[in-house]
């Protein structure tokens, strides 16, 4: 190997060296390449991890909606046959508007699809109601704005709006949130070291070649010292990156409680039943009031009458029958077939966090993701615990520290 005086070094000791000004500057985009990719590794698995999760996630909750509207297609359809299919419709648009909701492509809001929903329904049970006669356009407004003070369908429709806007939207929280925090993840990995990182990496993993020191690993101090200049910006977004886990780790505390989700959409399809049956069993007292406040309507010149089919029982299933999403699986034990697991020690480095979420059952989400806190101020110490980054805490004596070897 053939060394010479280093006086033409800009980057390592200015000693003797074996590398001239070329491989100095080859070896210096090296070490830019190697960070990028260091890096990239150690938070690639987080940001898998967040990313299987929101999508596993949001196919569960879509599929929790699919399963609600074809549980009440099915009730409705032994309940009211014929009926139920001319205004299928009605309620097909209602489940359309949900997702869009949840999608977060909607531009209607939960309690507006669902008012229009209901205001719709008032509509056709009333012509249901009273198959005798004219109802305008005019009229059915009028019947609308007395629906408010009247309550044809009880408290019912209050009472799922307000558990389906709350289980919808932690549920859409939860999964934009994820999609967040992988996004964090990605866009710090492109962020580009300050040109005092890149000298020092250079000098922390190829000068020892330089100096004929093949095989020498920076000491573990260099390392860190290297590692929280390179990543200083990273270290400042761990606060904010902290609130965004807390936030994520209270929505699915909700998900598990008040606001469950697969509680809040199996309830659709019965609290409609019950609705119905609210304003059947009072359909001549609320006729009479919409009567005293609107007028009589003039009677229809046509003679209709309504279709009558034996009304069944509603199907409610139990824990045990309810149906499964599309995954085969309920809330309580979404994705419980995936093996891994996250890294339970934020000193080993963040490989180990490929592992998250997707071995768990919800109610567990809150535990795994505090072990995600710490992420940023902690990577630079995960990145040297690496044995290929540094030598490590038990090689002191035989590691490069940034002038020789040795401590």
């Amino acid at each position: 190997m053939l060394c010479f005086v280093g006086e033409h070094l800009r980057i390592c000791p200015q000693e003797y060296t074996c590398c001239p000004s070329e491989t100095e500057q080859r070896l210096s985009e090296e070490s830019v390449r190697d960070l990028a990719r260091i890096v990239n590794e150690t938070v690639s698995y987080p940001t898998g991890v967040l990313t299987k999760a929101r999508k596993r996630f949001q196919e569960f909750f879509l599929a929790l909606l699919d399963s609600s509207e074809n549980s009440l297609a099915a009730m409705f359809a032994l309940s009211y046959g014929h009926l139920y299919s001319q205004n299928a419709a009605l309620f097909s648009t209602l489940f359309s508007e949900l997702r869009a909701y949840y999608m977060g492509g909607g531009s209607t809001r939960v309690a507006e699809a669902l008012s229009e929903f209901w205001a719709a329904l008032l509509e056709r049970t009333l012509r249901l109601l009273l198959p005798h006669y004219d109802l305008s356009t005019d009229y059915m407004e009028c019947a609308a704005r007395r629906a408010e003070e009247l309550r044809p369908f009880g408290d019912i429709p209050r009472r799922l709006r307000i558990q389906v806007t709350r289980a919808l939207g932690a549920a859409r929280t939860l999964v934009q949130g994820l999609a967040t925090a992988g996004d964090i993840v990605s866009r710090a990995t492109k962020t580009l070291p300050p040109p005092d990182c890149l000298r020092a990496a250079m000098r922390m993993w190829y000068c020892p070649l330089c100096r004929g020191h093949t095989g020498l690993l920076p000491c573990h101090g260099l390392c860190l010292n290297v590692m929280k200049g390179c990543l200083a910006h990273q270290a400042d977004m761990d606060a904010d990156w902290n609130s965004l886990i807390e936030g994520l780790q209270e929505v699915a505390e909700r998900l598990t409680g008040p606001f469950n989700v697969e509680l809040a959409t199996e309830s659709i399809a019965v609290k409609i039943s019950e609705a119905i049956m609210t304003l059947q069993e009072e359909s001549v007292q609320l006729t009479a009031q919409i009567f005293q406040s609107c007028g009589t309507p003039r009677p229809s010149r046509t003679k209709r009458s309504p279709q009558q089919e034996p009304k069944r029982t509603f199907q409610v299933y139990s824990n045990e029958e309810k149906p499964t999403s599309a995954a085969g699986t309920n809330i309580d034990r979404l994705v419980r077939t995936d093996p891994s697991v996250i890294a339970t020690h934020v000193m080993c480095p963040l490989h180990s966090l490929h592992a998250a979420f997707s071995s768990i059952q919800v109610s567990d989400v809150v535990s795994k993701l505090r072990q995600l806190r710490g992420l940023w101020k902690l990577l630079p110490l995960s990145l040297c615990s690496d044995h290929r980054v540094s030598a490590g805490l038990s090689n002191q004596d035989r590691c490069w520290n940034g002038q020789t070897r040795g401590r």
